[in-house]
């Protein structure tokens, strides 16, 4: 090396927050990057998240309070925090669906079809992902299913909204008259048409007065007069209906609000299930009633020598 050549110092890398030793008192009046302390813990954290693995490999791992490392306390925090966005977004989708009202799968229109996807995509991509805030997700749900709500109130309070966006019921068959014009506008053929009546126990189209497509998709069939079941109106015979009939017995335990739905007691229903001999309800499974007082008994002793087998499965049923 010349002697008239200068050499530059270089200067010591900076270090951490949490170990510069100039720090007296950290960055806070009256504290110390001590052992435990929790501002310091908050800060390492937060300092690993925002610099990503390369930083985090060149730090040495600082001791952490009760003989376990800050990976593992990291590790269970986040496991917790998955638990507790899953457990919200449980609560909150279950209170939202509630809310919007019964309907069976078949009832379903594709709107709501789109909304059910909707929302599982705005779930999976928020619940399991603890960088990603909760309350986006929450406003975006919330904005949603109130969009979805008022929807449904402005169709049940104008009829005229409600064909716009609902649709109508089409008649495809007209005594016993294929309409192909309405079925060409539903956009299904002719052979799912026949499919569709042969579910519902009709193979000729002569037999089937009216035939309409429903806005969820289903068929509804007027059968001709010629072609449906006897029924007792047709004897000039009216007899009487049975009402509707409630469990007053559940598994052992009588239902005392159903009994005295129908102005029954405990007693008057003991001394029924006597007059079968059965002594105690609890040997009773299930037990209804109607209205004109005729019970439907179960024991869970059924009687029953042999059970008729109805699969054709050789294996374990």
């Amino acid at each position: 090396m010349r002697p008239d050549t200068a050499v530059t110092p270089r200067e010591p890398p900076t270090p951490p927050p949490w170990q510069d030793a100039t720090c007296q008192g950290g960055f806070f009046p009256g504290e110390s990057y001590g052992r435990g302390n929790p501002r310091r813990d908050t800060l390492r954290r937060d300092i690993l998240r925002q610099s990503g693995p390369s930083l985090a490999a060149g730090v040495p791992r600082a001791p952490w309070p009760h003989g376990s490392t800050g990976d593992e306390r990291e590790g269970r925090d986040v496991y917790l925090e998955v638990v507790g966005r899953v457990g919200i977004a449980f609560a909150l989708l279950y209170t939202l669906a509630r809310l919007s009202g019964k309907k069976q799968i078949s009832q379903l229109t594709f709107f709501d079809f789109v909304t059910a996807i909707a929302v599982g995509d705005l779930a999976a991509g928020h619940l399991a992902d603890p960088g990603k805030p909760l309350g986006p997700f929450v406003v975006g749900l919330l904005t949603w299913f109130g969009l979805t709500l008022g929807l449904d109130l402005l169709v049940l309070k104008s009829r005229r909204i409600a064909k716009v966006l609902e649709g109508e019921p089409t008649l495809l068959i007209h005594k016993g008259r294929i309409l192909e014009d309405k079925l060409s506008g539903t956009l299904l053929r002719v052979d799912h048409l026949m499919e569709m009546l042969r579910s519902k126990g009709y193979f000729d189209p002569r037999e089937v007065e009216y035939a309409i497509l429903e806005t969820d998709g289903n068929l509804s069939v007027l059968p001709r007069s010629d072609a449906r079941p006897l029924r007792t109106g047709d004897f000039g015979l009216a007899p009487p209906g049975s009402g509707v009939w409630a469990e007053v017995i559940l598994e052992g335990q009588i239902q005392i609000e159903n009994l005295a739905r129908f102005g029954r007691d405990p007693a008057w229903l003991r001394d029924q299930l006597a007059a079968r001999g059965i002594s105690d309800p609890r040997e009773v499974f299930y037990c209804s009633m109607n209205d004109r007082g005729e019970l439907y008994v179960d024991p869970y002793r059924d009687g029953v020598e042999k059970v008729v087998d109805i699969s054709d499965y050789p294996g374990p049923g």
